[in-house]
């Protein structure tokens, strides 16, 4: 009789055990699946997108980070696309950051703590700079529908193009394999990921001297029909405040590393998520230089025309 009467107690503790656990499932989280996108620019494959293959997604709830593995996670990122799943608690808002970069690259330090990114400035013309964030603000309800985020770069875009009759002279008496940039006081170096502010400011920056870039750089002036293509001498990755018009210096120079060339460009208008083109005849005299806004970013772009 106290054998049963044990057996009966064990499995009205097992029924109080299950019941308790099926009202605390809510807590356990359901499924989130959130759609993570770059834009697609047109065929490039310089500055397309396509060299970004991992995003950090990095999540908070009520101002503090989740540290757990499974929400606070890195995922792979192809064709610029990336799916972000995990389970959240229903019924809470959270604050979640995608970070889109290139795998193992030295140009960014994350601080999942303090939601700040630290760029590293060096070398130019490396595409391997490209980046896309987002910040969301993000409510889970049960049965909730997926989501499609998309990214944008955090940063302007400045690039330089020699026309075919000024490469044709500089071939003549010494070509260009290498270029450099520097521009003044309007570059930072901490990106705040909440809000978009920045921080760290310098007084100048220079993306030392790389190999000028292989294929060319396409730009449609304004009033043409086509794109013209030009010499690509530079492209560099640059983290403004805004809406900025520094001064920049393009040098060029030849296998032996001799100066073949300086173009200084007085106001260059630079915006985040724009690219400023600046093409035209940079080295002969008198110089033509046309400056365009590249709408593949956003709409219009800034096109320097010499």
């Amino acid at each position: 009789m106290k054998r049963i009467l044990e057996l009966a107690a064990v499995a009205v503790l097992g029924l109080m055990t299950a019941s308790c656990n099926k009202s605390a499932a809510p807590e356990e989280g359901v499924p989130v699946s959130i759609s993570v996108q770059a834009p697609e620019i047109g065929t490039r494959s310089i500055s397309d997108g396509k060299s970004v293959n991992q995003v950090r997604c990095i999540v908070f709830r009520d101002g503090k980070l989740i540290q757990h593995s499974d929400v606070t996670k890195v995922i792979p990122m192809t064709g610029g696309t990336a799916t972000y799943e995990t389970r959240l608690i229903s019924g809470q808002t959270y604050k979640i950051v995608f970070w889109a970069e290139v795998k193992d690259n030295a140009y960014y330090s994350v601080d999942y703590q303090n939601a700040t990114v630290t760029v590293n400035y060096g070398a130019g013309n490396e595409e391997k700079r490209d980046a896309f964030y987002k910040v969301i603000e993000y409510t889970v309800t049960d049965g909730q529908a997926a989501q499609t985020v998309t990214l944008k770069r955090p940063f302007a875009q400045l690039n330089y193009g020699l026309s075919a009759a000024d490469k044709a002279l500089a071939d003549a008496v010494s070509p260009i394999v290498k270029s450099s940039v520097k521009l003044d006081d309007v570059v930072y170096t901490k990106l705040n990921l909440f809000d978009g502010s920045v921080s760290a400011p310098l007084s100048s920056v220079t993306f030392t001297s790389a190999p000028i870039l292989a294929e060319p750089l396409k730009v449609k002036l304004e009033g043409a029909s086509t794109a013209v293509e030009y010499t690509y001498l530079s492209m560099n990755y640059i983290l403004v405040n805004q809406d900025v018009v520094p001064n920049a210096v393009l040098t060029l120079y030849d296998a032996s590393d001799a100066v073949v060339a300086t173009v200084p460009t007085s106001q260059v208008p630079l915006k985040r998520n724009y690219r400023t083109n600046i093409v035209g005849n940079l080295i002969s005299s008198p110089a033509t230089i046309n400056i365009v806004v590249d709408p593949a970013y956003e709409t219009p772009e800034n096109n320097i025309s010499k």
